[in-house]
C-alpha cells in the first residue's frame, strides 16, 4: 500500500524540494532529523526540536500514510506539526490546523490523556468513535479528597450531534481533570489505518473545540 506514495520535503527559504518513496523511511528520517537539529529545544529536552512541520495531504489520504509520517517526525525529535488539508478539486476550503503532538520523546513529561478510538464498522462501513471504559480520578469537594471510579465506555457518532456530545464530554472531563491533574491533560487519537485524514481531523477538531490543545497519537505502526 505504501509503495505507491511519495513524500516531498521542502525546507523554508530553500528553492528546491526533495522527494522519496514513502517506503524510504531511513532517508526521510535522516532528512527530518537534519531539519530538527537546526532548531534544538532547551538543553533539558535534548531529544526534541523546536522545528515545525506542515503536512500537506488530500483529505481522502488513508490515515495509515499520515500516521507513518508522524512517526518519522517523532523519531526525529519533531513534535510541532500542523496539517494543511487539501480539499477535493473544486472545493476552496483548504485549511491549516496546528497541532502540537507530544510523543515518546517527551516520555515522563506527557500529561494525563483521554483516548478515543476511530474505527470503521466492517459490516456497514460506518465510522464509529468510542472511548473505552476506564478508571478516572474524581475530586470529592466534601472532604474525601481524590477517589477513583470506573467510567463506562461511551460512543460519539460521526454526526453533528455526535460532535456536540464529544465536545460536551471533553469539557466536563476537563473540569474534573483540572482538580486532579492541574490542567496537564491531552487527547489521544487512536485511529485505524483505513480511515481518512479528514476523519482523524474531525476527531481532533472535537478535542480542541472541547478545550484540549495537546494531541497525542499511539506509537504503534498502522497497516
Amino acid at each position: 500500500m505504501h509503495d505507491h506514495w511519495f513524500v516531498k520535503l521542502r525546507i523554508a527559504n530553500e528553492a528546491t524540494a526533495t522527494e522519496w518513496p514513502l517506503a524510504s523511511g531511513t532517508q526521510i528520517q535522516g532528512a527530518l532529523k537534519s531539519c530538527a537539529e537546526r532548531f534544538p529545544q532547551h538543553p533539558h529536552f535534548a531529544t526534541t526540536s523546536e522545528a515545525t512541520v506542515s503536512v500537506r495531504a488530500p483529505s481522502s489520504t488513508p490515515y495509515s500514510i499520515v500516521h507513518r509520517l508522524i512517526q518519522e517526525m517523532a523519531r526525529s525529535g519533531i513534535y510541532r506539526i500542523g496539517f494543511d488539508v487539501i480539499a477535493p478539486r473544486g472545493d476552496a476550503s483548504d485549511r491549516r490546523m496546528d497541532v502540537p503532538l507530544p510523543f515518546d520523546v517527551t516520555k515522563g513529561l506527557a500529561p494525563v490523556g483521554i483516548r478515543v478510538s476511530l474505527r470503521r464498522d466492517p459490516a456497514t462501513g460506518a465510522l464509529a468513535r468510542k472511548r473505552e471504559d476506564w478508571l478516572e480520578q474524581i475530586y470529592d469537594p466534601g472532604g474525601g479528597g481524590i477517589r477513583r471510579q470506573r467510567v463506562p465506555a461511551q460512543s460519539f457518532p460521526c454526526t453533528e450531534a455526535g460532535d456536540a456530545q464529544l465536545r460536551s464530554f471533553v469539557k466536563q472531563w476537563l473540569v474534573e481533570a483540572d482538580k486532579t491533574e492541574h490542567g496537564r491533560v491531552s487527547a489521544v487519537v487512536d485511529a485505524a489505518g483505513d480511515v481518512t485524514l479528514q476523519d482523524a481531523i474531525r476527531l481532533i477538531d472535537g478535542f480542541r473545540a472541547g478545550g484540549i490543545e495537546l494531541i497525542e497519537f499511539p506509537a504503534e505502526l498502522l497497516k
